[in-house]
């Protein structure tokens, strides 16, 4: 193996040199990536794929600390002084490149960091997300149940295949339609027609 060989990989990595031992790790974490992808999309891919019954996990109280810890990430990343902070670092990052000669380091320090940040957040988030969801997702059914000329059926709408729900989707569509056609004749469109 010659090791002061490079390859160019023009229209992949533009007109950088590369060294063989980083398209071999390169080529490595590819394909590791390609295959953890692949394991996901056969975990989520058995049909009808319903949202909540995949996967039972147990449940965490308000009061866990992971449950806590993604409140007050969630609540500290959307306030006004972590993005102060973050604009902060990348000036820093960027006053500091003359400093380090613009070299290699220099720019996967920043790379390095704003990946990791990025991967941890995606999950606190999403954890945070799914709470807010299922709670409004409870509220609309409470409203659904406590209204008389509500339909029930309708409780549990995100459990439905794609099919399903383009199904209900179409029945609200033709019911809108008629609304419009009946207000352009002069009608009124309040009530609560039959779905």
């Amino acid at each position: 193996m010659h090791r002061n060989k490079q390859y160019h990989f023009v229209p992949l990595l533009r007109d950088y040199a590369v060294q063989e031992e980083e398209v071999f790790v390169l080529w490595i974490s590819i394909h590791i990536l390609e295959t953890w992808y692949e394991s996901i999309l056969s975990l989520f891919s058995s049909p009808p794929m319903r949202r909540h019954s995949q996967i039972a996990f147990k449940s965490m109280t308000s009061q866990h600390p992971f449950t806590r810890f993604t409140r007050f990430i969630s609540s500290a990343a959307g306030h006004p002084l972590t993005f102060t902070l973050a604009i902060t670092v990348v000036v820093v990052w960027i006053v500091t490149g003359p400093i380090f000669d613009y070299n290699t380091t220099w720019q996967l320090t920043i790379n390095t960091f704003t990946t990791i940040v990025t991967f941890l957040m995606v999950f606190l988030i999403q954890s945070s997300q799914n709470r807010d969801n299922q709670a409004v997702q409870i509220k609309l059914d409470e409203l659904i149940r406590s209204d008389a000329d509500a339909h029930n059926a309708l409780l549990d709408l995100e459990e439905l295949t794609e099919a399903e729900l383009i199904a209900v989707k179409e029945k609200y569509e033709l019911l809108a339609q008629r609304a419009r056609a009946g207000i352009k004749k002069g009608h009124d469109d309040k009530g609560i027609p039959e779905v």
